[in-house]
């Protein structure tokens, strides 16, 4: 299915200069793919009364037209919509592929506030951060930091230069799932009594940390329920899943549920970024530090607080 989806497109009434109307060109073509795009309002400003009544006759002739085309040009121009990835399967409470979630609610509210407009493209995660590292995208959703990804991507940064964690989307904890009699441990620093192989969703953090601990990953699996399914046929003896996704599915899929459970420590918990290609970053510093700027403003207040706390509490509700 295509379609585009626009939130919050405000188009208020076109422009009036000498009792005449001239409508501004809004329209554009739907793109054939699978988007969503937010757009701020877009504001014009008022031609006053008393600006004309100065005008001569000989003046009005020569200037009004040249009056006109600024005011048509300034209503047409508009920064370059950025285009954002994201992944192509729900990650409750903070995407959904319907265009909901705390995240997705979050961007409206920065791109409100900035006068931006955001195009998002849904696909897969692995194309996402592909494409993100050609400048085919300007950014990702949802990305936890790792040196090869700082390669191609930018990630905002505190006074010190160092990566800021207040700046993050969300925080998430990838927690670890075994069969319910199983005997595997992990102690927050390696794993006890694991004789098999740990499975993971490709193209996520989890992978590379299994891997620089020398386990043995199978990484094929593209959703939490993918990765419970192996570890129920015996395919893997533990898994590595983000969110809290897998978390409600053993507690509530009849397929899992008292055949599978998820270790009290987590593997890790990690803070998920909006991460920025680094062509793009070159061609535009300021525009991203004042996304990355206003994501740690619109977090940080209570109203974004209370979404959250209330979202999380709505996914995990039986």
């Amino acid at each position: 299915m295509c379609y585009t989806w626009r939130v919050g497109l405000l188009l208020p009434a076109p422009p009036t200069l000498g009792g005449r109307t001239y409508p501004s060109a809004y329209m554009q073509l739907f793109s054939p793919l699978v988007s969503l795009s937010i757009q701020a309002p877009t504001r014009f400003p008022a031609a006053t009364h008393s600006a004309q009544t100065l005008l001569s006759p000989v003046l009005n002739w020569f200037f009004r037209p040249l009056l006109l085309l600024g005011v048509l040009l300034f209503t047409t121009v508009q920064a370059a919509q950025l285009r954002i990835c994201y992944e192509d399967i729900d990650q409750p409470p903070w995407t959904y592929l319907d265009g909901q979630g705390v995240t997705l609610d979050l961007l409206r509210k920065v791109a409100n506030e900035l006068g931006e407009e955001f195009q998002f493209f849904i696909k897969p995660w692995k194309r996402c951060l592909g494409e993100v590292k050609l400048g085919i995208v300007d950014a990702v959703v949802g990305a936890v930091e790792l040196p090869e990804r700082r390669v191609y991507s930018e990630y905002p940064k505190d006074a010190n230069g160092k990566t800021n964690p207040s700046a993050s989307l969300w925080h998430d904890d990838f927690n670890i799932f075994v069969l319910e009699q199983s005997t595997v441990e992990w102690d927050g620093q390696q794993f006890h009594q694991l004789n098999g192989q740990i499975a993971a969703q490709a193209g996520y953090s989890s992978v590379t940390w299994l891997k620089d601990q020398g386990l043995p990953v199978t990484s094929e699996s593209k959703s939490a329920e993918e990765v419970l399914r192996l570890i129920n046929i015996g395919v893997a003896e533990a898994g590595v899943i983000q969110g809290a996704e897998a978390v409600k599915l053993v507690q509530t899929d009849l397929r899992f549920k008292g055949k599978i459970r998820v270790l009290a420590r987590p593997y890790r918990s990690e803070p998920l970024y909006f991460i920025v290609s680094k062509l793009s970053y070159a061609k535009a510093p300021a525009r991203f530090d004042a996304i990355w700027q206003s994501i740690a403003r619109q977090r940080q207040s209570p109203e974004y607080r209370a979404a959250e706390t209330k979202a999380r509490k709505a996914f995990l509700r039986p």
